[in-house]
């Protein structure tokens, strides 16, 4: 390893941590309650920026096998040291690099014995519909194998493995659905014979790093 490359990397390091504790920060403020205890909204805050300067020492230090090595310490000014001052600003980009960002409306009704048709509206954050999104649709095996087992309809370890393999017998007529002109898609969830009573299948619906879910019943 090369003096430069142990520096850079003891920097980075260095770097990386201050940028967790912004991360860490605003991830605190972001779960404050959005309400007071009166049901009134409460300010929720946003870090715009976070400036630092560090004042840092290189050594070079000399190995038994004769290899040198830069490192990063506390300002000691001794001999063969060197000061060096960093400075700089993390500047918080809000999610979508500031742009409107999608959100996903997910319904379902039933149409006829286990059957039910799923709808979806994708807008952005200003109310705008969003056309010929690519939105994926995926059966949850695993929360509905939870839910089903929640609700008391599956009692055994077993009994939620055999589910666990008949809830795929779901079938989506259209896994991937295209939003017209006003953001919105359709398309049919059946559930089969093989679904039994009172289950539930979730469904799920992604686009763009944002995802909802639907759980519907099968019929008694």
């Amino acid at each position: 390893m090369s003096n430069s490359q142990f520096a850079s990397e003891s920097l980075e390091e260095l770097l990386v941590s201050l940028a967790d504790g912004l991360r860490d920060a605003q991830d605190i403020l972001n779960t404050s309650p959005s309400t007071d205890r009166f049901g009134r909204p409460v300010p929720r805050y946003q870090l715009p920026y976070l400036d630092f300067e560090i004042n840092v020492d290189m050594t070079v230090t000399e190995e038994a096998a004769g290899f040198k090595k830069l490192r990063v310490g506390t300002v000691k000014n001794q001999k063969g040291e060197i000061s060096s001052k960093i400075s700089g600003r993390f500047v918080v980009v809000p999610p979508g690099e500031g742009l409107p960002l999608p959100m996903i409306d997910f319904k379902s009704e039933k149409r006829g014995v286990k059957k039910h048709d799923l709808s979806i509206t994708v807008v952005d954050t200003n109310g705008e519909p969003v056309s010929d999104a690519a939105v994926e649709l995926n059966l949850d095996i695993e929360a509905s194998t939870a839910l089903s087992a929640g609700s008391g309809v599956l009692r055994s370890a077993r009994a939620e493995s055999m589910y666990a393999k008949t809830v795929r017998s779901a079938k989506l007529s259209d896994a991937i659905l295209v939003t017209d002109g006003q953001g919105q898609a359709k398309t049919t969830l059946a559930l089969g014979s093989q679904i039994p009573p009172r289950c539930s299948v979730v469904v799920s619906a992604e686009y763009a790093q944002q995802k909802k879910q639907i759980t519907v019943i099968a019929d008694k």
